[in-house]
Order: C-alpha cells, then structure tokens, then sequence
C-alpha cells in the first residue's frame, strides 16, 4: 500500500478539527467555516510540505495569488483570533504526530 500523499494527510486531520468535509474545502463555498477550514489547510500545506504557492493552488483548485492571500490571512488571524489560533495549535500538534508516524 502506498503511503497517503502530504496534502490528503492534511486535508484530512483538518476535517477531523474543523469538522467541515473535503469536498467542502475544495469547493467555492465561502462560508466563513469552510473560508476558516480551507485557510488552515492551506497554512499548513505550506508549512508542512514546502510544496510552492503553485503546487498548493494546483492541489486545493486555486490560483498561486490565491494560496498566498490565504495564508497572509490565515498567519493574521492567527494572531488575532485566539480560538482560531487554538485550533491551528491543534492542528499542527495533529499533523506533527501524523507525519511521524508515517516517517517510521
């Protein structure tokens, strides 16, 4: 079996936290829940993979100039909004976990 690719890995742990769907994130939906989920996502896919602005646009169906909105929001909410900032706390604690997992 081979192993989940960075980006699904992502994409799922950030379902589990923000209880929003795949679909969701990958959609237009602009819904400030599944804007927060996507945001996250994002963050974390260019924290975690160092995948280029490019490669995340093309993995989550947006442009570069999208991806890189979203993360310039996302590092601002973080600073601002505490139970946002809980959550990507969570998240990367999750992700942490997850990768070395499947680093063994």
């Amino acid at each position: 079996m081979t192993p989940p690719k960075p980006m699904e890995v992502i994409l799922a742990e950030t379902v589990a936290v923000f209880g929003v769907s795949v679909a969701e994130i990958l959609s237009r939906c602009r819904t400030r829940r599944v804007v927060t989920a996507r945001h996250a996502a994002i963050m974390m896919g260019l924290n975690f993979t160092g995948y280029s602005l490019t490669r995340v646009g093309r993995i989550m169906g947006r442009d570069h100039t999208s991806i890189s909105y979203a993360y310039r929001a996302a590092v601002g909410r973080h600073w601002r909004d505490e139970q946002f900032a809980t959550m990507i706390g969570e998240l990367d604690a999750r992700l942490r976990i997850k990768f070395l997992e499947l680093g063994s």
